[in-house]
């Protein structure tokens, strides 16, 4: 099990794991057949929840949205966590539908909540980006 630990220079900020080597942020990128992959089993799962949202809650204004937000989410927390650049464009495209999601039901707080978050994205995408082909670079 890896732990971090964070070392505050005047300089810089660097993340370690306990062999004190750093940590290479978004340097992994998913192959298309994976990312395709991927996104059949988030549809499929967002069927069969917004199915399941639909019986258990008849009264929902649009379960099969919810449900699209919220398996998403999950995935793409997961390949943030595996360090995949990709990650950052799943949380785009999720931070832009609950844009929409949320100003469709008035919740007019949570769609600029998730402004901030689709700006965060995007930002982090770029950067992510960048570190993946500096490391590139650095390895030829």
């Amino acid at each position: 099990m890896i732990q971090t630990s964070v070392n505050l220079n005047e300089e810089k900020v660097e993340v370690y794991d306990t062999y004190k080597q750093p940590l290479n942020l978004g340097t992994l990128v998913a192959s298309k057949d994976t990312l395709i992959k991927i996104i059949v089993t988030g549809i499929i799962l967002t069927a069969a929840l917004g199915t399941l949202m639909k019986e258990l809650m008849p009264d929902s204004f649009s379960p099969y949205c919810d449900a699209f937000s919220s398996v998403f989410g999950l995935i793409a927390s997961y390949m943030e966590a595996q360090k995949w650049v990709s990650a950052w464009l799943f949380w785009i495209v999720i931070n832009a539908f609950s844009i929409w999601l949320y100003m469709s039901r008035e919740l007019n707080v949570s769609s600029i909540l998730m402004m901030v978050y689709l700006v965060l994205s995007i930002a982090g995408f770029y950067s992510w980006r960048s570190k993946y082909h500096l490391n590139l670079r650095q390895q030829l």
